[in-house]
Parts: structure tokens; C-alpha cells; sequence
């Protein structure tokens, strides 16, 4: 089991959130995935989770966040320690930007449905329940997309805690890499850095499952959802 990248904006609200409560995380920039994080339930190990605000205005505060762990052998020697996973530069606010606004793609005669490769059976990388959340996978002549529409349970106790959506964001990296060769094959591929996302509203997952489905879109340029 690996913890979903995307999962790592959750902790690094948090630990930002920490250093400055009652903001609101707004975004996250220079997000670098330098190592899978393997999740050991009958082996629990220490995460190390170091924060620091690195830059701080009125109305904007940069946290800084890299999760870490040490290297451990089976027989307690450890062999490296702080070995940084994930590492990400968290936007806190007072209140949310005002959101832009993207017109819906119309249906094209050339759009091509392509399945998830992660929701395969033979994947080598499978997501199966509360993480299968994107239906009506699709190439479209203007980019990619997808619907979200996660199913989740109202008073799930795990995911009401979430401050962002982490799954939402989990679906949009991967309809981002979706691609189709020799016209049959559907390559699995991980992100190893994201740029920028932007958060416009406080809603985890659970808050916008509420809403209905919700069509995400993904263009050379960026993502985007409506």
C-alpha cells in the first residue's frame, strides 16, 4: 500500500494551518513527489513532518512543508534518516480568491472514451473503493476529461476531517496524464511535481460529493473544474 500523492496537500494544510490557525490553505505551489510513501499497517513507522513560514504579508502567509522518514532494517539500524517523500509550499489566506469561470466543453464527434488504467483490474497500481472517483474517462479534441463523482458516505468519520479535497485532486492528476498509444494502450504514470493548484472554495471531498457530479476538465496548459 502507497499513500496517494495528491493525500500529501491534506498534510501539508494541516501542518500549515498549524503554524497559522483560522487561515485558510488557498493553494499550494512547487509540489515535488520524491518518493513513494509506503504505508506498513502492521508496521507502523514515525512520518516526519517539518513546517516553517518562509514568507508572511497581511493578507498572505507561505508555509513550507517536507515530509520525511528515516530508513529503518529489520533489525532497528537505522540506515538513513530524514529522507524527504514530499515537499510543498502552502498559501494560507483570511477568505478564499474569488473563483474564474471555464465554459463547458460541447460533446465532438472525435472524442475518444479511454478507461482509467488505475481502475483496471490488471493495474499495477489499482485504486479500488472510496478511490475510485472519476467516471466517463474521455480524450477530447481540446484536452482531457472526466466526471468526479466520488461515493462516499455523508458521516464517513475520515474523510469529514479532510481540509481539501484530496481525492478530487487524486482524479484530476490522474485524467491529466491520461493518454492513449498505438491507439489501444493506456499507460499507468505518476506525477513527480505539480506547479500550482489553486483552492477557491473550503470543501473537502465529502462537502462537494454533496453537490453532485462534477465535470473536470484537462487542458495542455492546466487543470480545471467546473
Amino acid at each position: 500500500p502507497t499513500l496517494p500523492g495528491m493525500f500529501m496537500t491534506e498534510i501539508a494544510a494541516e501542518a500549515a494551518v498549524a503554524l497559522r490557525p483560522g487561515w485558510h490553505p488557498v493553494g499550494f505551489t512547487d509540489l515535488r513527489f520524491e518518493r513513494f510513501l509506503r504505508l506498513y499497517g502492521d508496521q507502523p513507522a514515525t512520518k516526519h513532518i517539518h513546517a516553517r513560514v518562509v514568507d508572511e504579508t497581511p493578507d498572505l502567509v507561505i508555509v513550507e512543508v517536507r515530509l520525511a522518514t528515516d530508513m529503518v532494517a529489520p533489525d532497528g539500524t537505522v540506515l538513513a534518516r530524514d529522507r524527504t517523500h514530499f515537499s510543498a509550499r502552502v498559501l494560507l489566506a483570511q477568505k478564499f480568491p474569488a473563483a474564474p469561470r471555464w465554459q463547458p466543453w460541447q460533446p465532438d464527434p472525435a472524442e475518444v472514451a479511454v478507461p482509467d488504467p488505475y481502475h483496471h483490474p490488471d493495474a499495477p497500481a489499482l485504486l479500488t473503493g472510496p478511490f475510485v472517483t472519476t467516471t466517463g474517462t474521455r480524450l477530447h479534441p481540446r484536452g482531457k476529461r472526466a466526471r468526479y463523482a466520488p461515493r462516499l458516505a455523508a458521516d464517513d468519520p475520515t474523510w469529514s476531517r479532510f481540509r481539501v479535497p484530496a481525492l478530487l485532486l487524486d482524479g484530476m492528476a490522474r485524467i491529466g496524464v491520461l493518454n492513449l498509444v498505438d491507439g489501444h494502450l493506456v499507460p499507468v504514470a505518476a506525477p513527480v511535481a505539480v506547479r500550482r493548484i489553486d483552492l477557491y472554495h473550503d470543501a473537502n471531498d465529502l462537502a462537494l460529493a454533496a453537490r453532485g457530479p462534477i465535470e473536470l476538465y484537462a487542458t495542455p496548459a492546466e487543470f480545471a473544474l467546473r
